[in-house]
């Protein structure tokens, strides 16, 4: 594991209040680092973008940055990053040695969350923890819709943060709600939401992260800088959420699915109770949701809680809840046939997500996972699928690390692309079942992303639905 970058204070004078003709390096041309160099650019900064990846895998990206802006790729020129103002990263960017080296010449180095933040005149909100964010996220985003201000919603999904600077939702009566990955805010300084939410925290990234400890201090970042005026919204069910509660200055406010809280929301059989400072209790009944799983249950009250906090009518958003149908890749249900359903969760890269996903499923199911390891354990998986599962289909890098631990559990089987093992899976459930991607692993070893491998997993689906009831199709025994 590389040392962490040192984000003790600057030498240099601050140059966020003043970008004008200041030189500022970007690091990492992917969503967030373009978005940081337009907003740089446009604001009169000599932008300098570098990135080791060559030209012909960024041709998409160098295509829509600004003119004037001197392009670096490759590699990482040190000289670069000491003779910089400023230095901007983008989540993906890990602690190299050029991060190191400049902060050691005094050169202020934050991820471009920090910087957006800087920007941000309105309300902020941030969305962390292992899983859940980005359903959390949106639904929370669709619940402000209803207050009828600016609003921007992005962050870790969607549009980076950056975008949202140019837009009325920074200006002083928007409202910006942010996804907050545990890589945004491990280099935060002044990032100040005023309502936090933590949904979860469970083993993930450990493949960069040093460890479970270096994980957790980044996510709780997103609490450094509020105050008694500030809000933070946490998971009664999650022992390391409980705990957070007794370091914070902010006011605290709990959601729950296993029991009542207060100030906060809780599921009290199948409705789903709002108690909040000043406010009259209101509830709302489970079956509004379209997302499905308790998991999700917990995630809308976690929404829910951080919007009443906010001023929303919680006694007027059932029309909201009635629509949400979640997000692609996050079981999503793409068919129906064979008497079987086929859920896409592609989006469940870590063995947490995982776990919840099908921990919410009322049918048996198999299971489709594997991908690339992320140095964390699949004990937590091995119970869910002892209780639930037919039989999983393993696929990519992490196959041979899975198979050991998932050893007795339930029969496994391998397969060496998507559409085998759609088809496999497809064969091996039952009618009344289902069968589930859901990797427990990041993609890369296969895919350039989670939305990639969920599209293939859509198209292995459409595949064996045209073959079904065919010659061509034979269920295994």
């Amino acid at each position: 594991m590389m040392e962490p970058v040192d984000h003790r204070p600057s030498s240099k004078p601050s140059v966020t209040t003043d970008l004008a003709r200041r030189r500022v390096v970007v690091v990492g041309l992917g969503r967030a680092g373009g978005a940081a160099v337009r907003f740089l650019s446009g604001r009169g900064a000599q932008v300098v973008a570098t990135d080791r990846r060559r030209a012909d895998d960024l041709a998409d990206v160098l295509a829509g940055l600004p003119k004037g802006v001197t392009i670096e790729l490759g590699e990482h020129r040190l000289a670069t990053f000491v003779e910089a103002d400023l230095v901007v990263t983008s989540p993906g960017v890990p602690p190299i040695r050029e991060l190191n080296e400049a902060v050691r010449h005094g050169v202020p180095v934050m991820d471009e969350a920090e910087l957006a933040s800087r920007f941000i005149e309105g309300t902020l909100l941030g969305v962390t923890g292992t899983n859940g964010k980005s359903t959390t996220t949106v639904l929370l985003g669709k619940l402000i819709e209803t207050l009828g201000r600016p609003l921007f919603v992005g962050g870790n999904l969607g549009s980076a943060l950056c975008d949202c600077l140019e837009t009325e939702a920074a200006g002083p009566n928007g409202v910006v709600v942010a996804e907050l990955s545990s890589f945004q805010l491990q280099r935060t300084q002044q990032l100040h939401p005023k309502v936090a939410l933590f949904l979860n925290l469970s083993q993930d990234h450990l493949d960069r992260h040093a460890d479970m400890d270096e994980y957790v201090a980044a996510k709780k970042r997103i609490f450094a800088n509020q105050n008694e005026t500030d809000f933070a919204v946490l998971n009664a069910d999650d022992p390391l959420c409980r705990a957070m509660a007794n370091d914070l200055r902010a006011q605290v406010a709990w959601f729950s699915v296993e029991s009542s809280v207060s100030p906060g929301g809780y599921l009290d059989g199948d409705v789903m109770r709002l108690v909040l400072p000043g406010q009259d209790e209101v509830r709302l009944d489970r079956s509004l949701l379209r997302i499905p799983g308790r998991h999700n249950v917990a995630n809308a009250l976690a929404a829910l809680v951080a919007a009443g906090l906010l001023g929303v009518d919680l006694r007027e958003v059932a029309a909201v809840l009635s629509v949400f149908t979640g997000l692609p890749h996050r079981m999503e249900h793409v068919g129906s046939f064979m008497g079987l359903d086929f859920y896409n969760d592609s989006k469940a890269t870590n063995v947490g997500s995982a776990v919840g996903s099908l921990s919410g499923l009322e049918q048996q199911f198999v299971l489709i996972a594997g991908g690339r390891h992320k140095g964390g354990s699949y004990e937590a998986l091995a119970r869910v699928l002892a209780n639930r599962a037919r039989a999983v289909v393993l696929l990519g890098e992490a196959a041979p690390i899975m198979a050991e631990e998932l050893a007795g559990t339930v029969p496994l089987h391998r397969a060496e692309t998507m559409d085998e093992a759609v088809v496999l899976a497809s064969s091996l459930a039952v009618p009344g079942e289902a069968v589930v991607l859901s990797p427990a692993c990041s993609s890369y070893d296969m895919f350039v992303d989670y939305r990639a491998r969920g599209q293939a997993f859509r198209d292995a689906v459409a595949a064996v639905q045209g073959r079904a009831g065919t010659d061509e199709y034979r269920r295994v025994p």
